[in-house]
């Protein structure tokens, strides 16, 4: 594994811990190595609306970025389980049509054999 992916990991999963949703994701935006953004999942619907809606950690991580900061960065996206513990997670299709539209380089995750994997955009 990377060292700055393993210097880095200990910020995701805290990331992670803070969502209240079921599937707990944590995200880090980072440039060379220079962290830019931190998100984790989370409820995005109005009260009176029936439907749950969620915000995806790798788009939370990605607010508030310009795009000249995240043209070339790579995201460290994870999902833990309630006792911490890493398990299998791939982005989603709309988190990477969104990391590929903002020129984010990099994503990686692990699978379920807790394997670092790297898609590149």
């Amino acid at each position: 594994m990377n060292n700055y992916i393993k210097k880095i990991l200990p910020l995701a999963v805290s990331q992670a811990k803070k969502s209240s949703m079921i599937h707990k994701h944590g995200a880090i935006v980072f440039k060379q190595k220079t962290i830019l953004g931190a998100g984790f999942n989370q409820h995005n619907s109005p009260p009176h609306n029936k439907r749950k809606l969620s915000i995806h950690s790798e788009k939370n991580a990605l607010l508030g970025l310009r795009q000249d900061q995240i043209y070339g960065a790579s995201v460290l996206a994870i999902r833990v389980n309630n006792s911490g513990k890493l398990i299998s997670c791939a982005p989603c299709k709309g988190c990477t049509k969104l990391m590929k539209r903002k020129g984010i380089k990099k994503c990686y995750w692990f699978d379920q054999n807790n394997n670092l994997n790297c898609t590149y955009y």
